[in-house]
């Protein structure tokens, strides 16, 4: 299938279908929070003329999988700060785990004291 047909249809289409759009993607997800690096807050505000919500990261770039461009899977809300961060790196290739599959036991914290 051509690759261009999903970028397109993820550039041009999706704010175009009735009921279903960027906006109501990021409110059903209802984050407070960037999911990247939980420092940002992240918000949506959906009135008529002024519209704002927080950056969709594609975790697999659209420039590489382009058929996951509209995947739900691979659509992140996040803050501007770890979008641009992240850019078009290749999460498969670099083994980056997505916030949808990450869960309490992937991170370890420990603190040593330097002295009392």
């Amino acid at each position: 299938m051509n690759r261009l047909f999903f970028i397109k249809f993820y550039n041009v289409k999706w704010d175009k279908i009735k009921g279903y759009d960027r906006y109501f993607f990021v409110m059903n997800h209802n984050l407070q929070t960037c999911p990247y690096c939980n420092r940002n807050y992240i918000f949506t505000v959906n009135k008529k003329k002024n519209r704002l919500r927080p950056e969709i990261d594609h975790f697999y770039p659209k420039s590489i999988y382009p058929s996951l461009a509209m995947s739900f899977y691979n659509l992140i809300p996040c803050c501007q700060i770890c979008n641009h961060t992240k850019k078009d790196k290749d999460a498969f290739k670099d083994n980056l785990k997505s916030p949808y599959e990450m869960n309490f036991f992937d991170f370890k914290f420990k603190y040593k004291p330097k002295n009392i």
